[in-house]
């Protein structure tokens, strides 16, 4: 989960890829240009194809149900997922994933989780909090 409130520089994206080096980013980035680029920024420190980036309105617009929605539809083939999006929906998302009551996420902050069900079987406090990162 990383929570874009303004524009990423190439320097806090490499930064987000020395963490996630064999991620796979789905089920997509939100529509909104700054999420659209540091997607686009990470993808290509991590040599993942851009064009499978998978953008969707609702990470943008929607709510913590509809980004719930779209991971459960994420296949479990896929071992990884990185989901760039806004706040307050992220915060919201983090808060169901790992059962903590956040009231707001750094600009570019991130936060990995062990999920240890299948995304489709995705329920609150599923995540285990394993890092959470800020950019100084």
């Amino acid at each position: 989960v990383v929570a874009c409130n303004t524009p990423l520089d190439e320097a806090t994206a490499l930064a987000i890829t020395q963490i996630f080096t064999e991620v796979v980013i789905a089920p997509g980035a939100s529509d909104a240009a700054r999420a659209k680029t540091t997607a686009m920024l990470v993808a290509a420190e991590i040599n993942y194809p851009v064009h499978r980036i998978q953008f969707s309105e609702k990470i943008y617009s929607g709510s913590m149900d509809d980004l719930l929605a779209l991971i459960q539809k994420t296949s479990d083939s896929v071992k990884h997922i990185l989901l760039v999006g806004h706040c307050p929906t992220i915060i919201d998302l983090n808060n169901y994933l790992s059962d903590s009551q956040k009231v707001s996420m750094e600009t570019c902050e991130l936060t990995l989780f062990s999920i240890d069900v299948g995304w489709s079987e995705l329920f609150a406090g599923a995540g285990e909090v394993k890092l959470n990162y800020r950019p100084s």
